[in-house]
């Protein structure tokens, strides 16, 4: 808890990550589908299953080495 704390103020953007019971590729998914068409497929599909892992990664910017590096 003490590095949450530390952490998430000092990250300027996150990664999340999630780890489902199951994944369907959601109907009539096709390589024309838009960014939002996609994400509305695959979200409808992910309801069905539950989470049961979640991965947050928490990252700054390094002005000094021009870079961003997790925090």
């Amino acid at each position: 808890m003490l590095e949450l704390q530390r952490v998430i103020p000092a990250a300027q953007f996150f990664a999340i990550d999630g780890e489902f019971t199951g994944l369907q590729a959601g109907q009539d998914i096709n390589a024309f589908d838009t960014p939002s068409q996609y994400y509305s497929k695959l979200h409808s599909g992910a309801m069905d299953f539950l989470l049961v892992q979640f991965g947050l990664c928490a990252f700054s910017y390094d002005k000094e080495n021009d870079k961003w590096v997790l925090v």
